[in-house]
Formats: structure tokens, C-alpha cells, sequence
């Protein structure tokens, strides 16, 4: 088989389309994980990958040229979410123009979603459907008539190849490849991180939960999980690669408890000193005492923890599956530990009225958490949400630049179907005024800021928070 070269894409749009956000103090920026775990399955099957993150350059439509010269590709695959559909576009383009023997791959969420639709609107002449760690190789590799996972175009045509699997054993996969990355070129808030550069690591992919909310297309419903052992291996890993921190992506770290206790125990066990953060959160029925105490032991500084609603009603109406008393304790019980909390909640749901969400100030406020940030509701594409709201004809566009999290572009997207959207952006709003700038909450973080030297970097950051 003759050695390919493949160079792999993150869009210059992925961090800045958050620039607006009430948490972008909170945002990080850190080397994309796809792109890290395609790259190493392409170089364990000997062919050529290189790695262009346009978010780090001022002008990335002369970067990419440059880099297409240098690297002169065979393949180029360009990893996107639904509010990056719409930078992606002329970025194929420019590629195709630039050579139009380049076969241009696309990855990602929207593209497993609308594969048919994202090829014939764009120059992408692969869709990449799922999980793409093997489908890449055979792209490569293989006639793409018999490679499993993809949309391509044939003429005019577009052709839906074969389902493909979901990957069982995680453990066979490589570790990622972070030496093609600049690391140091990347940043994290301190609100975020206590050290860096900051490298992110997947130890599971499936969520078994049915949240209304959330896209479950690449990844599916099965939680498939990387042993313990392989997990801390792939730390120290990273640690030798240079990074000082660890945040975890998984869609939920803590399914299984069991194996979350395990990780902990090997990391106190082979004494690695590092500190880290489950960013993505935690659900509040899968976690305990032992775990808090024992990921603090660990080093875990801070996690998540996803709460969503203060009104039960509301957790009911999208499946949540948890209760407000569960809430509650999984706070108390990571407080008690001394790990920061920071619970994550959503204003706007379909279901919600101004009373609802008076509830779910109002809860945010009874815990004693020591963060709490709140979105408005984005029905995303593939969602149960956006297929109810769709079916009552209350999806009001289908420009994908719109689809932003933190963002007042909800109110493009859909007809909420009980509160103006003047009163969501209130209420939005009041959620972090109410739960930062109350006297004790301030003296709170004042009096830990003073301990750890951040008191006004922190005091900068509530104030853009707040405007």
C-alpha cells in the first residue's frame, strides 16, 4: 500500500463563535482530541498525517495555502459541529481550488446528521458518518464503494455506503498523536485550569441516557469504556508529552462508578502528581463519597456537575431521569471533598415558563456551589428536541450558524412556545448576576482568590461576565 498523506483540519471559527458568551471567561482553547486520535491511527498504519489548527492564526485562509504547499496533501479531512457548517464551506472550496485532485473528507456531528445534504452543498467529496478512527484508514486505504461509515460523490450522485459499527474495545485504540500539535500554544483561563498547557483525554465514548438535549449521533447510546490501566497509561502519556494539566471530555466519566474509582486508586498508586478536571460534568445519580474523596486524592480539582433545571417538572420533561434531591447531595458530597463544583444549568427549555426558571435561579442559589454557569436552550440537529420543535413547526431557520450555544442567535432558531424571548435573555442574564454578586458569594471568592493570587484576575472576569 502506498503511503498517503493526510493533513487534518480544526476551523479557525471552533473557539471564537463563543466570543459573545456570558462564560467565555471560562472558555478553553486547547488542542483538538479528533484530530489527535485520527492522526495516530493513520501513522500505526504508516501514511503521513499533519495537523493545521486554524483557530491558532490571525489569517488562516493564507495558513491553509501555505500549508497545502508544504505538505501537499492527498487527503485533506476537516472535522466541524453544526454552527462551523457554514466556515467549512468555503474552506472546502478553497482546497478544491487550490487542487482539484485533493479528496476533501468531512467529519464530525453535523456531517453523521446530514451527510447527503452536507455534500451536496458544499465541496466535500466524503462524509464521514460516525466514528471516524478506522473509517479514515480505509478512506485512504480502500475503493470507497467498500468502505463502511461514509456518503461520498459519484458524478452527480450521492452514494450512502453500509452502516458502520461502533468501536467495542477501546483500549486497541492508539494513543493520541500530541507531538504534531503546539502545545504551548494553546490556553486555558485559570478559572478553568490551575496549570498548563492543558491536554484533553476521552476514556469512554456513549452516554446510555436519553436526555432530549443532547446528540448522541456519533458516539451512540452503548458506553464503551478504556480500562483503568489503560486510561492512566494514556496520563502519563500525556504528561511525558508536555501537557501539566488533564481535562477529561467524556460524555460521562463516571457511568461506571466502579471504573471511575479505579482510575483514581492507579493514579495515587503509581504517585502521579498532576492536576484535573472532568470539564464535561458529572451526572448527579452516578457518583458517591468514595469517589469525590478518592478523585481529590487524585488530583482532580474541579468537575462539573449537570444539573440543567431547579423545577422538576422540567427534568422530567426532557428525560433527565434525576431529582432535585440527588442534586443536592452530589453537591454536598463533592463540597465535602474540597473539589470545586460548578454546576451546569439551561435556560429555555421548551417546557420551561417564568416560573420554571424563577425555580432554577432560585435552586442555583440554595446549593453551595462554587460555580454555576447557565445556557440558553439550542435545540441542535439530531436531537429529540429539535425533532418535537420541528414537527410543531416551530424551527424557524436552518442556517447552521446559528446553532451556538451562550449566544443570542436561540431566538433565530426557534419559536419558544410559552415565553418571549426578550424574557429568556432576562432571566439568562439575572442567573449569573444573582449568583455572583450577592454578598456572600463574594466574599467567598474573594477570600479564596486572596489564597490563591487570582483575586483580580477573577474580579475581571465577573465583570465581563456580567457585561
Amino acid at each position: 500500500m502506498k503511503r498517503k498523506k493526510v493533513l487534518l483540519i480544526a476551523l479557525s471559527e471552533a473557539v471564537s463563535v463563543y466570543k459573545e458568551a456570558k462564560v467565555k471567561e471560562a472558555l478553553e482553547h486547547i488542542p483538538y482530541l479528533p484530530l489527535a486520535c485520527l492522526a495516530a491511527m493513520l501513522l500505526k498504519n504508516n501514511h503521513e498525517a499533519g495537523i493545521l489548527d486554524l483557530s491558532l492564526y490571525e489569517n488562516p485562509t493564507d495558513k491553509l495555502n501555505k500549508k497545502l504547499n508544504e505538505f501537499n496533501p492527498d487527503f485533506v479531512g476537516i472535522s466541524f459541529t453544526t454552527p462551523l457548517y457554514k466556515e467549512m464551506k468555503p474552506l472546502a472550496k478553497q482546497i478544491k481550488e487550490y487542487n482539484k485532485e485533493i479528496v476533501v473528507i468531512g467529519g464530525g456531528p453535523h456531517c453523521t446528521i446530514f451527510p447527503k445534504q452536507t455534500l451536496e452543498e458544499s465541496d466535500l467529496d466524503v462524509a464521514v458518518i460516525g466514528e471516524g478512527d478506522y473509517t479514515i484508514v480505509e478512506i485512504v486505504e480502500k475503493d470507497i464503494r467498500r468502505v463502511k461509515g461514509i456518503a461520498y460523490k459519484k458524478g452527480k450522485k450521492i452514494i450512502i455506503n453500509e452502516k458502520r459499527d461502533l468501536i467495542r474495545n477501546m483500549d486497541e485504540l492508539p494513543f493520541p498523536s500530541w507531538h504534531l500539535f503546539e502545545i504551548n500554544s494553546y490556553y486555558v483561563p485559570r478559572l478553568r485550569a490551575k496549570l498548563n498547557p492543558v491536554g484533553p483525554i476521552e476514556t469512554s465514548r456513549g452516554c446510555p441516557f436519553n436526555c432530549t438535549f443532547c446528540n448522541k449521533a456519533i458516539h451512540g447510546y452503548m458506553f464503551r469504556a478504556k480500562s483503568p490501566k489503560r486510561v492512566v497509561d494514556e496520563m502519563e502519556y500525556m504528561l511525558k508529552c508536555g501537557f501539566k494539566e488533564i481535562h477529561i471530555k467524556d460524555d460521562g466519566f463516571t457511568t461506571d462508578i466502579n471504573r471511575a474509582i479505579k482510575i483514581c486508586d492507579l493514579i495515587i498508586e503509581r504517585g502521579l502528581k498532576f492536576s484535573w478536571n472532568l470539564v464535561n460534568g458529572i451526572r448527579v445519580d452516578r457518583a458517591n463519597g468514595e469517589f469525590f474523596m478518592k478523585a481529590a486524592k487524585a488530583g482532580c480539582h474541579s468537575l462539573g456537575i449537570g444539573i440543567e433545571s431547579g423545577s422538576q417538572i422540567i427534568l422530567d420533561s426532557i428525560n433527565k431521569n434525576i431529582t432535585l434531591d440527588m442534586a443536592r447531595e452530589t453537591v454536598r458530597l463533592c463540597k465535602k471533598s474540597g473539589i470545586e463544583s460548578i454546576g451546569y444549568f439551561i435556560i429555555g427549555f421548551p417546557k420551561d415558563t417564568e416560573k420554571t426558571i424563577k425555580e432554577t435561579i432560585n435552586f442555583a442559589l440554595s446549593l453551595d456551589l462554587d460555580m454555576a454557569k447557565a445556557t440558553i436552550f439550542m435545540p441542535f440537529p439530531g436531537t429529540a428536541s429539535f425533532k418535537e420543535l420541528e414537527e410543531k413547526g416551530l424551527i424557524t431557520s436552518k442556517d447552521w450558524s446559528d446553532y451556538n450555544y451562550h449566544s443570542s442567535s436561540a431566538k433565530k432558531v426557534f419559536k419558544h412556545p410559552s415565553i418571549s424571548w426578550d424574557k429568556i435573555f432576562y432571566y439568562h442574564d439575572l442567573f449569573h448576576r444573582k449568583f455572583y454578586f450577592r454578598p456572600k458569594k463574594m466574599l467567598e471568592i474573594g477570600i479564596k482568590s486572596i489564597k490563591d493570587g487570582t483575586l483580580f484576575y477573577k474580579m475581571g472576569a465577573a465583570l465581563r461576565t456580567r457585561w
